[in-house]
């Protein structure tokens, strides 16, 4: 009789152990799952937070009436109203070596398309660190990324693509020009204009 308890003893202990560990993996995976949509939701959150900054950016939005308009009034930093058009833009994108000094059109123009490329670079670093992917932006910044470097697009001309890629190389946003790669635009051009 009393190796018959041992026994039983034993078998209900080694299923009190067993259910003690199901017990423990189930609170483990729970809280596993838990931990992840936790990070999922913060990492929501960011991406929020800062695709509403780059919107709500004046750089940022003067840049897209730029990119979707061929031409639109624009207030320059000294409270003058002027006209921009693609030509314009495509000129004021040029190097700065090719025929020297800019008109304060041509300035506000190439200050714009800076702070705005400088935005769109934050996303890309956000995405290196792993804070967020590429999928995570599309939804927000798929007709931008289309008009940027599709030449396709039906935007704008090939001199003003032409023009902008050039702009971009030339200055050192290899930032934005990583960011386009992820989503299938190549933006760097034929041929960089030369330092001096």
């Amino acid at each position: 009789m009393g190796a018959e308890t041992t026994v039983w003893g034993m078998m209900v202990g080694n299923w009190i152990s067993l259910f003690g560990i199901v017990v423990g993996a189930a609170a483990f995976l729970s809280g596993r799952r838990q931990y992840v949509m936790a990070q999922k939701w913060k990492r929501a959150e960011h991406v929020a937070a800062e695709t509403k900054a780059f919107f709500d950016h004046v750089d940022v939005v003067n840049t897209f009436y730029m990119l979707d308009w061929n031409s639109r009034q624009f207030t320059l930093p000294d409270g003058s109203v002027t006209q921009i058009d693609d030509d314009i833009i495509t000129r004021a994108l040029r190097y700065h070596t090719v025929d020297g000094s800019f008109t304060p059109t041509e300035e506000f123009i190439r200050l714009t398309f800076d702070s705005f490329l400088g935005a769109l670079e934050r996303f890309e670093c956000f995405i290196e660190v792993g804070l967020i992917s590429s999928h995570d932006v599309r939804p927000y910044l798929k007709y931008w990324i289309n008009v940027i470097g599709n030449k396709r697009s039906g935007r704008k001309d090939e001199a003003f693509y032409d023009a902008f890629w050039g702009y971009i190389d030339a200055y050192g946003y290899t930032g934005a020009q990583s960011f386009l790669k992820r989503f299938g635009h190549d933006i760097t051009p034929a041929q960089t204009p030369a330092a001096p």
